[in-house]
């Protein structure tokens, strides 16, 4: 997480990846990000509000996972998964 900016804003970010290999069956990798950005502001009540954007993205590369109505996929597979935050 970096240092407060001007506005009072901080940003972060975190990276993962996975591998999972085995002699038969399913394998795959993953690499997923995670950035975003917090606000803090407090009122003139004294009352301290968070603002919080992140998204979160994954990417995939399967092979040989069995599928529920049968057959077997290959291939990649991405997803982003946004979300945002106030907290009192």
């Amino acid at each position: 997480e970096t240092e407060p900016m001007t506005n009072g804003a901080r940003l972060y970010g975190a990276a993962n990846l996975q591998n999972l290999a085995r002699p038969t069956g399913a394998e795959y990798q993953r690499a997923s990000f995670t950035g975003g950005a917090k606000l803090p502001y407090v009122s003139t009540g004294g009352h301290v509000f968070e603002a919080e954007l992140s998204v979160r993205t994954d990417a995939y590369s399967l092979n040989d996972v069995t599928l529920a109505a049968g057959g077997t996929f290959e291939g990649e597979q991405y997803r982003a998964l946004p979300q945002a935050a106030l907290t009192w």
